[in-house]
């Protein structure tokens, strides 16, 4: 069922409650979500943001019912450009996304107080990168499908004892 605003025979703005429990409250153009707007999946799952043509289209924020959250640029209704994931176990990830994963540069914070900081492909640790441990030990170097491979420098930052 629709409530809302018209020009026409075209809604414009209003809500729409779907027959399996979802919901969406917004703008709209020839007949697709367009614009500004709310979507609520009747699981808890939420989206604030921006639409195109129907789907998830510029900034926007996704707050799933687990918990995890992603708020950043979306594009055909996958996270697509900068945006942070951040996962409710403490995890959190701050970069670059393609076609809804990790790609290109950005930072993966472990709750553990792990870090890494560099390049990714298609979700996994891919090319230049750095992996700094909670105790100060860093690694630097290559990656190749989220295994560190080749050469690269092993850093201990654990502070030495001056007598």
């Amino acid at each position: 069922m629709f409530a809302g605003e018209y020009k026409g025979d075209q809604r414009t703005a209003g809500k729409q409650n779907y027959d399996n429990g979802d919901s969406y409250e917004g703008q709209w153009e020839a007949g697709k979500k367009h614009g500004e707007g709310t979507y609520k999946w009747a699981n808890g799952d939420t989206y604030v943001g921006h639409w195109k043509d129907g789907k998830k289209e510029g900034s926007g924020a996704y707050t799933f019912q687990s918990g995890d959250s992603y708020d950043g640029e979306w594009a055909g209704d996958a996270k697509h450009g900068k945006g942070v994931f951040a996962w409710k176990d403490g995890d959190k990830y701050e970069g670059e996304w393609v076609n809804g994963k990790k790609q290109g540069k950005g930072t993966y914070l472990f709750k553990d107080g792990n870090k890494y900081v560099g390049e990714w492909e298609d979700d996994k640790k891919h090319g230049t990168g750095t992996f700094i441990w909670a105790d100060g030990k860093t690694f630097h170097g290559h990656w190749n499908q989220d295994l560190r491979e080749g050469q690269g420098t092993l850093y201990d930052k654990t502070p030495a004892n001056l007598l």
